[in-house]
């Protein structure tokens, strides 16, 4: 039996369901008074709990929401096209190294300073799109929140 009084928890498990309660917690409700108080006080509140009306409201939460939700974008097909050209250069470049591997010093001796900065360049300016993009979405958040 156990010598201090029982948790609320295992009150209200007891109340709630008395067949998962442990053997110790039953022996102490049949000899604690105190226990047995605060069992019938919990009985009472679920009783009055479960007694009382269900909440209804008088308006359409889904109509009031929904129309505030921002419309999901398509990604254009442009922005599509550029990501896979990418992937796909960046794709055969690497191809191109694992083949040449063992001629990689002589690779960059013959190509001409013109293409590495060529694609210097395009790689400069498809950094410089996607960061301005990423920031006029951002503006367009704040504008919706009202912070601008």
């Amino acid at each position: 039996m156990i010598s201090q009084h029982i948790l609320e928890e295992d009150i209200q498990l007891y109340v709630l369901d008395a067949s998962q309660v442990k053997e110790e917690t039953m022996q102490h409700l049949e000899h604690c008074t105190a226990c047995q108080a605060r069992v019938r006080e919990y009985e009472m509140l679920f009783t009055g709990i479960g007694s009382l009306p269900k909440a209804l409201f008088d308006f359409d939460v889904a109509a009031l929401v929904l129309p505030q939700l921002p419309e999901k974008k398509k990604v254009s097909s442009y922005k599509i096209a550029g990501i896979a050209m990418v992937v796909i250069a960046a794709g055969l470049i690497s191809l191109l190294f694992i083949l040449l591997q063992y001629r990689l010093n002589e690779l960059w001796q013959n190509i001409s300073p013109w293409v590495i900065g060529l694609i210097s360049v395009v790689a400069v300016a498809f950094i410089g799109i996607s960061l301005w993009e990423m920031y006029e979405r951002y503006r367009q958040q704040l504008k919706k929140l009202n912070f601008e």
